[in-house]
């Protein structure tokens, strides 16, 4: 046997005195090119003999749900879903098109417009006063302000009339499944001579109208009360108490009302002079373009829907 030793089964080294060596006591520094190959043919022996578990696992084939990118393009594609849904819920309900809490009758009528305001009070020439521009007229003609008169107030009927119709069974179903305030209830056949004072209804039914109706309704009230001497005889008769009740109430339901409309166009300042050219006053100009939905083609699809034996008259 040589004297330079051979490689024995159990990885010793054997030096041929019976001597075993074990490779981990061998400076690395130290390799005998022979020794590898000896090492090399004893893994070829092993391998033929028992295959390691290892190489059985390496020639598997790789499954596609051993890899994550099944789980982003999974991620990926739902997130596609809730942004393609949340978008078609914002273009199908909206300023444009209308709210989940508004008529679903009306929203087809929706449409948008860009106007000035009309009645602005501007500064005069030479920017020492203030004036506004006569006549404060709409795009129809009309006048709602100045002194009373049948013109004003065949203007503001014309906005306001017609404003309570019969609800469907269908609305009145979804009107009642608000929870925050109570059932609706039916308005009965009254007394159809008027009188008692008794209101008007010209059928059995459940009876409402759009907000923006109300809204004009208590702004023309408010308008009659500041010439209770023009119109306190054609007013209704309340009790004190019941009509401070009412101007308040329409005062508190115009502020919630321009809150909840929320217009953003730009209202500008402007310095008033007086004749020594100190500013006395600064002037608010509201004359810029605004984007509006058109309250009155709202207003005119509402009155269609119902026939003039059908709607509640009340101002």
């Amino acid at each position: 046997m040589s004297s330079s030793g051979f490689v024995r089964r159990d990885g010793g080294l054997s030096t041929g005195d019976d001597t075993t060596i074990h490779e981990d006591s061998i400076n690395a520094h130290d390799h005998d090119p022979l020794l590898e190959d000896d090492d090399l043919e004893l893994g070829k022996e092993r391998s033929a003999i028992s295959p390691p578990l290892e190489a059985a696992a390496v020639a598997e084939p790789r499954r596609w749900y051993h890899s994550p990118a099944w789980l982003f393009c999974a991620v990926g594609l739902l997130c596609l879903v809730v942004i393609q849904n949340a978008v078609f819920f914002l273009e199908s309900c909206g300023y444009e098109s209308g709210f989940k809490t508004e008529l679903a009758y009306l929203k087809p009528s929706i449409k948008l417009h860009r106007t000035r305001f009309t009645g602005a009070i501007r500064a005069t020439a030479d920017g020492n006063g203030l004036h506004v521009p006569e006549p404060a007229l709409d795009a129809h003609g009309r006048r709602f302000t100045g002194p009373p008169s049948p013109a004003v107030d065949a203007a503001w009927h014309d906005l306001i009339y017609g404003r309570y119709v019969p609800f469907t069974p269908s609305e009145i179903n979804v009107l009642n499944t608000d929870t925050g305030v109570p059932p609706l209830l039916p308005l009965s056949l009254t007394n159809q001579s008027g009188t008692d004072g008794q209101v008007l209804v010209p059928r059995e039914g459940y009876y409402g109208g759009p907000d923006m109706l109300h809204s004009l309704h208590c702004l023309n009230g408010l308008r009659k009360h500041l010439r209770l001497d023009y119109y306190g005889a054609s007013m209704p008769t309340l009790p004190t108490e019941y009509e401070r009740m009412h101007i308040d109430h329409c005062l508190e339901q115009l502020r919630q009302a321009v809150l909840c409309h929320g217009d953003m166009t730009p209202v500008t300042l402007r310095p008033v002079r007086n004749e020594r050219g100190h500013v006395w006053a600064l002037l608010g100009e509201t004359e810029r373009e605004h984007t509006c939905r058109d309250g009155e083609a709202l207003g005119s699809a509402w009155r269609e829907r119902a026939g003039e034996g059908e709607r509640v008259e009340s101002e």
